[in-house]
């Protein structure tokens, strides 16, 4: 068929009628959009698609197609009623997906054919009904920058690895601008672009980068060996890690790709802005394993404290879960979170409700609790609080309260009056004895030596007339800001 000076191929009313879920309406808006692509002399040289989403499949699917003017097609035959797939053209599903224009993102024909394409969405009372496509090839380019020649295996292969490395991660468009290092099974590089050859002299590699070892080109240092297992132990596709190296910091992904038993690994440096989003990802990472860490200490503290049978040490090993649980606390916010600030308020009630699980016996306790919600302090500071209020309030659940107390009660108090915070803890208990303080008790030395030195603050012990024992922590904010 023939219109202005293209030939086009074209089934957008039949096709849409039945295998997709667009109504008449939308139909005929796209054909609307098909006339205007034919009036339009721009992009004479490209092959121009309108695309639809599949109602089966989910995925793209032809239903017109304008050959270029000024050159041959890119296509030895029409490819009008054909799938789109995610894996070979990830711009159009992305665009379809979420009605982003997607401008030069590499993809593969139906026939293997390496091109560059921009995708817009076409838009129907607020829908996305529809994609645009421009496509020029760029074959020449893939492989000359790969050094592949004109090796039909060569360029099968390559367009294999695409493919696999697409379904697996669909980033690969914005990568093969970037460093791509293929290896084989035993980890030797047999080819790389240039951005990769140019990237490693910046890093001081003289020699030819080809038939060198995934070792001696990997900037996080784990070895072939170690990537292997792992895929191995975990089934995952592909590794990511971010890596430092000269001030710089990069992306590295390598892929498993098990149809063609080989690797790849992409490298992509990101700048600093988007450096500094990671870096709080990487932190975001760190605290859930160090949360992790210190749950698989907990654990193995409480195996220990059921096995031993002296009521002295259960006791002992019960305090240490108790303090490794309030440093968890903090951790297991961090990793929420982006910044190192805490709230304290929400750490402290962390730390009250584990003890309250943890003397669950002495359920008869009324716990009372006034936390300004205003208070923000980094994460160590915050882990000294957690500890000192575990301290101060695990000695009032063990030695505060006998049968004489009929209503025992434990108080926690946390204020802040311009740059000065104070934290309370009263109890109505029996109280103990004075010499206690100075005594060589542990939790009474963690208490001092945090306020003291990590606080640079003041701690107080006192005991009214009316009974119990009061604690008061006073410090400066500024120290910490």
């Amino acid at each position: 068929m023939n219109k202005m000076t293209y030939t086009y191929f074209e089934e957008i009313r039949p096709i849409c009628s039945n295998q997709t879920d667009l109504s008449k309406e939308d139909i005929r808006y796209l054909e609307l959009v098909r006339d205007s692509i034919l009036q339009d002399c721009s992009n004479e040289d490209k092959d121009v698609f309108i695309d639809v989403r599949d109602r089966v499949t989910g995925e793209g699917l032809v239903v017109f197609h304008r050959i270029p003017s000024k050159c041959p097609s890119n296509y030895k035959q029409t490819v009008v009623g054909e799938l789109a797939f995610r894996k070979d053209e990830p711009g159009v599903l992305r665009t379809l997906d979420t009605g982003r224009h997607s401008l030069g993102l590499y993809a593969q024909t139906q026939e293997g054919k390496f091109i560059e394409q921009d995708v817009s969405p076409i838009r129907s009372n607020g829908r996305i009904i529809g994609v645009i496509i421009t496509e020029k090839d760029i074959s020449a380019q893939i492989l000359d920058t790969f050094e592949l020649g004109n090796s039909i295996d060569h360029i099968n292969m390559f367009s294999g690895v695409v493919s696999e490395v697409n379904a697996i991660d669909n980033t690969i468009s914005d990568y093969l601008r970037e460093v791509v290092l293929i290896f084989d099974k035993q980890g030797i590089l047999i080819h790389c672009n240039q951005a990769a050859k140019e990237k490693y002299k910046e890093f001081g590699y003289i020699n030819r980068l080809e038939n060198l070892h995934y070792n001696n080109l990997t900037l996080d240092f784990d070895p072939f060996e170690s990537v292997q297992k792992e895929f191995s132990q975990t089934g995952k596709n592909y590794l990511e890690k971010v890596v430092h190296l000269d001030y710089k910091t990069y992306i590295q992904k390598t892929i498993r790709l098990a149809e063609n038993n080989l690797y790849v690994m992409l490298l992509t440096e990101i700048d600093g802005q988007f450096s500094d989003k990671v870096s709080k990802v990487e932190n975001q990472e760190i605290h859930h394993r160090v949360k992790n860490s210190l749950q698989s200490i907990v654990s193995i503290l409480r195996l220990q404290s059921r096995r031993v049978k002296s009521e002295e040490a259960k006791k002992v090993l019960n305090e240490s879960i108790n303090r490794v649980m309030a440093i968890s606390a903090i951790h297991e916010l961090l990793s929420k979170q982006k910044g190192n600030l805490v709230q304290l308020s929400l750490v402290l009630n962390r730390v009250i409700s584990h003890l309250k699980r943890a003397y669950i016996d002495d359920n008869n306790i009324v716990l009372e609790t006034s936390l300004d919600q205003s208070l923000v302090l980094n994460s160590d500071t915050t882990v000294t609080i957690a500890l000192i209020t575990n301290e101060i309030m695990q000695n009032s659940f063990e030695h505060a309260f006998d049968e004489t107390i009929e209503k025992p009660k434990i108080t926690v108090s946390l204020t802040k009056s311009n740059s000065n915070i104070e934290l309370t803890i009263s109890d109505n208990g029996v109280g103990f004895d004075h010499d206690a303080i100075d005594d060589d008790k542990l939790g009474i030395q963690l208490i001092k030596a945090f306020t003291v030195d990590k606080l640079k603050g003041d701690c107080s012990f006192d005991f009214p007339d009316t009974g119990g024992t009061v604690v008061k922590i006073a410090f400066n904010q500024t120290i910490f800001n």
